[in-house]
Order: structure tokens, then sequence, then C-alpha cells
């Protein structure tokens, strides 16, 4: 949804408890989208009295109010060509929330002590950790704002409802703290990640996850993120309990893994006709649209490295290579060419796409 956001150029509102990363998402909405090569600007609407936010949205004029010196340029005029996020948006006065609403519904703003309404070309991003329908219900959240917001909904659920994205955070924080550092950090084992994702969250939030892949960082005394600094980052955040480094042991009831659309595949079989060649039969099917899932989610969780994924999958990086190679070759055909469809269906970032296609020599596949 998230990547479906950045392609629209939609006023997004990202609901969702706090910490749970919807600056991070709003980010990457931003940085995924055509305004990417311009200014992202945050603005937090929480904490500040009217007059300062009116002043940090819309900027203002010198001498009309005390304290303005000089003029200033506000958020929306900074961002312009690119993405204004407001966080905390519920917190915005009634008086404020009537401004917003002129910036989403004619694209004007205009600096406090200013008689002018400026034209700006921005996209805004909305945040808030409350149910806005109930503000709206009690009269403290102006209806027709809302409504301009909710163009695209996206709701943030908080850690312990989506442990699969764990791992990416955790890459993507190693990634970002791993710069800083000389030589820099850029790769976490699996063996930690997995401790990571089984682990109960005490602030369930992403700041702390954030907070702890950062001291791994600042502890490690290599380039990679190990368990064994992952065990000294605990023990000095005072949370060295045993059970927390134990990497969790997964087990699952037959049948559980793999939901079969039953119909569809009745279907499939009825549809074969006598004449069909081998790799258009029921079987060949299933099994290269089964085998290419699980060797590429089992890529994503090594970070798209051939040879831990075949390590972990038990088989040769050969096999791996040949049947990831057959999965790609066939999703291309069936996509015509098209890089970005065939990226959205494997849920693969477009530029690794690109980069295993020139790998896997199926680079001349996809038009330029």
């Amino acid at each position: 949804l998230a990547r479906t956001a950045a392609g629209l150029d939609r006023t997004v509102l990202i609901t969702g408890e706090s910490g749970v990363g919807k600056e991070l998402l709003a980010r990457a909405i931003h940085d995924q989208s055509k305004r990417c090569k311009k200014p992202f600007v945050v603005v937090d609407c929480s904490g500040l009295s009217e007059t300062l936010l009116e002043s940090e949205l819309f900027g203002h004029m010198k001498g009309s109010f005390t304290g303005a010196i000089d003029d200033k340029v506000g958020a929306f005029e900074s961002a312009d060509g690119g993405t204004v996020f407001l966080d905390e948006i519920s917190d915005a006065t009634p008086s404020m929330q009537q401004l917003l609403r002129r910036v989403l519904q004619e694209g004007e703003i205009r600096r406090v002590g200013d008689r002018q309404w400026h034209k700006v070309d921005v996209r805004v991003l909305c945040a808030t950790n409350r149910d806005l329908t109930v503000e709206m219900d009690e009269g403290r959240f102006l209806s027709d704002l809302y409504h301009r917001m909710h163009e695209f909904p996206l709701r943030l659920p908080s850690l312990r409802e989506r442990r699969e994205d764990i791992p990416l955070l955790a890459e993507h924080f190693v990634a970002q703290f791993g710069e800083t550092k000389n030589p820099p950090i850029r790769s976490i084992t699996p063996d930690a990640l997995s401790i990571l994702a089984g682990r109960e969250w005490r602030a369930n939030n992403v700041r702390e996850l954030q907070n702890v892949i950062r001291l791994c960082v600042d502890l490690a005394p290599g380039p990679i993120v190990d368990t064994e600094v992952l065990s000294r980052v605990y023990d000095v955040r005072g949370e060295s309990d045993g059970e927390s480094l134990r990497i969790p042991e997964v087990t699952f009831a037959s049948g559980s893994l793999v939901k079969m659309d039953r119909a569809g595949i009745a279907d499939l079989i009825r549809s074969t006709p006598d004449e069909a060649a081998k790799d258009k039969r029921p079987w060949a099917v299933l099994q290269k649209e089964f085998g290419g899932t699980l060797i590429t989610e089992t890529l994503r969780q090594t970070r798209w490295k051939l040879r831990p994924a075949a390590r972990i999958l038990g088989i040769s990086p050969v096999k791996l290579r040949q049947d990831f190679r057959a999965w790609i070759e066939h999703l291309l055909e069936e996509n015509q060419g098209q890089k970005s469809e065939v990226a959205t269906r494997l849920d693969m970032p477009e530029e690794i796409l690109t980069r295993k296609l020139d790998d896997l020599g199926l680079e001349d596949k996809a038009p330029k």
C-alpha cells in the first residue's frame, strides 16, 4: 500500500500508536515518489503555540509579532515541489485546521502578517495517534479537513502486529547508523535478526528497536552486528535474561503454511489440455510458483545473497540460481518485460531487481 501511495501523489493520512514509525513510513513514501529529489519537511504540530506553529508552517513577515525580526519562509514554501509531513495533526487548533484546509483545497498559503496568498506545489502527508473520527464527532477536528486528508489512509500497526517487518527495519537502521562508523557497518547476521524478530518489545515501538540497533552499531568491534554484539547490548541495557538471546524455535501445524486455492487448482487441472507441454502442466506450474515464492522470501531474509539462502533452503547455490532465474524469466514473460510489475509481484526494490537481472543474464528480457 505504501508503494502504491508513493506513486499516486495523493494526500496520505497515517494512523498508529506513538512510536510505530509513522515518520519513517512518510519518508519512505516521499523517497519512492516523483517528488523524491525535492525537499521533505517535517513539522510536529504538538507542543507549539498557535502563532509559532502558524509561523513554522506558513512563515511570517518582519514585525508581524513580537520576535519576528526578519521575514521567514515556512515549511510549505521550503518544501515547494516536495513533501510536507505534518506529525500529530490532531493537535492543530480549529483556526489552524482552517488554514490547512485551504492548503489542501486551493494549494495556497499566506505568511503571518502578509495580505497576499501564494500558490505552492506540495504533497501533504499527515499522521496522528488518535482516532480522528472521534475527534471529529466531538467537534475538535474539522470534518472537511479530515475528508481532504483521508484520500489515502494508511494504518501502521505496532511491532507486535508486524514482526515480519522487524528484520527489514533492523537492516535499515544498521545501514543508517553504520555509515557513521569507520569502517562502516553494513550488515547484521540472520541469527541476530531472528532474535530481534522473536523478542517481546517492552515499549512495543520502532523507537526502542532503533535505540537497540544504534547501540549495536556503537559497540560492534567489527563490520557486522552479530549475536555477540546483541548480547553485549542487552547487558548494557540491563535486559539480559537468557531468554532474550535465544533464537525462537518456530513450529507449524501440517498444512498451515500453504493456503491452497482449491477452486483455482481445480480450474487449472480441468483446463489443462491433453497435448499440453510438460512445463504447462499443473505440477510444473505450481512447483514453479511455490518454489519461486519460497526462494524470493529466503533471499529477502538473507538480504538477496544467494549462498546464505541456498544454505537455509538446503539446496545448492547452482540449483537456487537456476530456479530463481526461471521464476523471474516467467514473471517477465507474464508481465511483458515490465520490471516495475515484476518488482511489485516479488515485493522487491526495483534497483535490486535490476541488479539481479544483470547478474542472472536476463537484462535483455526487460525493456530499457
